[in-house]
């Protein structure tokens, strides 16, 4: 069926029925207990928008991204955090006494600027203690705990890898630049972007929720303490990639590109800074984890031309000084404060992170330095 759409566009077109139609079948596939049904669904829809994306109007990209969100939605496993979890209060007098909590799903996340949430909530998944000497709260396990059909949610979770994965492919050509992404209207494409970020903050929240992943643990769901941190970090990483491959192309001008550009960036390098400098359990690993991020960051700001704010396909020889545009130059203020983390984290043990600093500090020379 969507060689078929492919073929015959320019009728489907103007018939949004057969496409809303199409699109339902895909999302009943991924919606399917099976993990390589999930995957044919998820691949189909790839194909539908790689090979028709290029003549999609307004209302085609609407109903293709009302579609996108709920995949992201469908294959978020939400049942995790409504996991209850029964705690043990110990207070100065010896005394126990249990209680049960039960966490708010944060699917919405932090709002990320001026980027609209999929549903329009700003859950979180805290634990608010408001007495003045709070105890102290030790996990143990429930007698009695919800059932999760844990099976299906490793499905759901392995599922929500491939989406991620087919938004990078779909976002990038073979030249490592936006296609579809510029192509698609400005409300679209940041509804694409909440559906990353989305994925992100409920990945994050998860693996910070120590409690919850104990508890599932001592429920017998899982071997080993579970986490989410490959989608934390995959999500985060096209995040970020597509943000500033956009910010490249559409520079100042869309104002609501460069404050999460420049927020999300600061916090993978203060990450790293405090994994360096405040000794945690499991560092190491948490350190291996993070450091793919910390190079992304630093390999695209050195891909940005940062030369006078201006970027090289924006300079016409033609051109006098008065008509050449400065449209980077948002991103060109933020880098000495980028220099400032940098220089905290030039002693990192990782031979990868180290290349990209090195790299990073060159271009500061060349652009700020004069250093031939």
């Amino acid at each position: 069926m969507v060689e078929l759409y492919a073929l015959f566009h320019d009728i489907f077109a103007t018939k949004s029925e057969f496409l809303v139609e199409l699109l339902d079948l895909l999302v009943a596939l991924i919606k399917r207990r099976n993990e390589k049904l999930g995957q044919t669904g998820i691949r189909c829809f790839h194909n539908l928008i790689s090979k028709n994306g290029s003549k999609f109007d307004n209302v085609t990209w609407g109903i293709v991204t009302t579609t996108l969100e709920e995949i992201f939605k469908w294959t978020t496993p939400h049942e995790l955090l409504e996991f209850e979890i029964t705690v043990a209060e110990v207070g100065d007098n010896e005394k126990n006494d249990t209680r049960s909590i039960k966490n708010v799903p944060v699917g919405g996340g932090t709002p990320l600027m001026n980027v609209p949430s999929i549903n329009g909530t700003n859950d979180s998944a805290n634990i608010q203690i408001s007495d003045n000497n709070p105890p102290s709260f030790i996990p143990y396990q429930s007698n009695s705990k919800i059932d999760i059909d844990f099976p299906y949610t490793v499905i759901k979770c392995g599922t929500q890898l491939i989406v991620i994965q087919t938004v990078q492919d779909l976002a990038f050509n073979d030249k490592e630049q936006v296609s579809y992404f510029v192509q698609m209207p400005a409300e679209f494409r940041n509804r694409w972007l909440r559906c990353l970020y989305n994925s992100y903050k409920f990945a994050h929240d998860f693996n910070a929720n120590h409690d919850l992943r104990r508890s599932l643990l001592k429920a017998g769901y899982v071997q080993q303490l579970p986490n989410l941190t490959k989608q934390e970090t995959l999500s985060l990483s096209v995040f970020l990639s597509i943000l500033y491959d956009l910010y490249r192309t559409f520079g100042d001008s869309d104002q609501d590109l460069l404050p999460p550009l420049v927020e999300e960036s600061t916090l993978v390098l203060q990450k790293l800074v405090k994994l360096m400098h405040e000794p945690l359990l499991n560092q190491q690993r948490e350190m291996n984890n993070w450091s793919p991020l910390v190079v992304t960051v630093l390999r695209e700001l050195c891909k940005t031309k940062w030369n006078y704010g201006r970027r090289y396909s924006d300079v016409d020889i033609n051109d006098d000084d008065d008509n050449k545009t400065n449209r980077l130059v948002g991103l060109r203020k933020q880098i000495p404060d980028f220099y400032r983390l940098v220089i905290k984290i030039i002693g990192v043990d990782r031979a990868d992170v180290r290349v990209a600093i090195q790299e990073f500090l060159e271009k500061i020379g060349d652009e700020f330095l004069n250093v031939d």
